[in-house]
């Protein structure tokens, strides 16, 4: 987490530790909101997941760590 206020969410979030559009990121929770947001590719789950359908931002469900793994082994949809 970058201790420096967000200039999107205001607050000290992961989003400024991102390199860039080719970031993959995978979360559950609202201190993943501004980071997801970013990524280029997202793994949601839980209160993120919900957060990202409100938004209509797409993300690829997942239930545990495998999935993730498996589905990095495959071409981005």
């Amino acid at each position: 987490r970058d201790e420096a206020l967000c200039a999107t969410c205001g607050e000290a979030c992961k989003r400024g530790s991102l390199l860039g559009e080719d970031v993959v990121y995978v979360g559950d929770g609202y201190s993943d909101r501004c980071a997801a947001l970013a990524a280029g590719r997202v793994f949601a789950t839980a209160g993120l997941a919900l957060y990202l359908d409100e938004q209509g931002v797409p993300y690829e469900p997942f239930t545990d760590l495998h999935e993730v793994a498996r589905a990095l082994d495959s071409p981005a949809r």
